[in-house]
This record gives structure tokens, C-alpha cells and sequence, in this order.
């Protein structure tokens, strides 16, 4: 919606859901970006351009999923 309706760039909306989102929590300094040290779960999905993320919101789930440090691999 936010790159639609505010004309937010792919990069700017994945910024707003982690980074910023964590800064407004005040969780920054543990969460929010992939850093050695900070804490997080992670998602890999099927594409090699970020603009196809929107597509992902009715689609069949990640790849890979990495949730508190457990690998979990779908099998298609």
C-alpha cells in the first residue's frame, strides 16, 4: 500500500517493516537489519527483484524460513 499509495520505493517499504519499525520500538540496537550480533528471523523467497514482493502476500510461503535460529526448508 505504501508503495502504491505514498509512491515509497520497494527498498523504502522493506526499510519501514524492519529497521524503522525496530527504531520505533526502540529495539534497534538487538533487531531491525542482518548484522553479526543482532537478532532476527529470516525469510528467502523465489525472486532476484524486490518489487515482486507484493506478489508474496497471497502466495504460497517462503522457500526457507529461519526462525529463532531453526532452518526450515519447504518442500514443494
Amino acid at each position: 500500500l505504501a508503495s502504491r499509495h505514498l509512491r515509497m520505493t520497494a527498498e523504502e517499504c522493506i526499510a519501514a517493516v524492519t529497521h524503522n519499525a525496530a527504531c520505533v520500538l526502540g529495539l534497534e540496537r538487538r533487531c531491525g537489519s542482518l548484522a553479526p550480533g543482532m537478532r532476527g528471523d529470516v525469510i528467502v523467497l523465489p525472486h532476484r527483484d524486490e518489487r515482486a514482493l507484493v506478489h508474496e502476500v497471497a502466495g504460497p510461503g517462503p522457500d526457507v524460513s529461519i526462525l529463532g535460529g531453526d532452518v526450515q526448508v519447504r518442500v514443494a
